[in-house]
């Protein structure tokens, strides 16, 4: 994943998380499972592997999921009706 996208999104109270669009497949039990990540600038990446979903354990409420984009593995954070991706990594 370029370095550049991650440094043009917009910041989220001067941290690493980025707010991006996310396109989600819903399970017929509910179960939200997302299939990609779409960047402030329209480009789009695809979400390989969900590997781990928790309740988020730092300052962000909401949920954590470890996934794979590209060949990084990055946490990406649904609040309430928001996500963000981690930049950090």
């Amino acid at each position: 994943m370029p370095a550049s996208l991650l440094k043009e999104s917009n910041e989220v109270d001067n941290m690493s998380k980025k707010c991006v669009g996310v396109l989600c497949e819903f399970k017929t039990d509910g179960t939200c499972i997302p299939r990609s990540v779409r960047w402030h600038d329209d480009s789009e990446w695809p979400i390989k592997k969900v590997t781990h979903v928790c309740t988020s354990p730092d300052e962000f409420e909401g949920i954590r999921y470890t996934v794979i984009i590209g060949s990084a593995e990055r946490y990406l954070f649904k609040v309430d009706n928001r996500w963000y991706v981690d930049s950090t990594g």
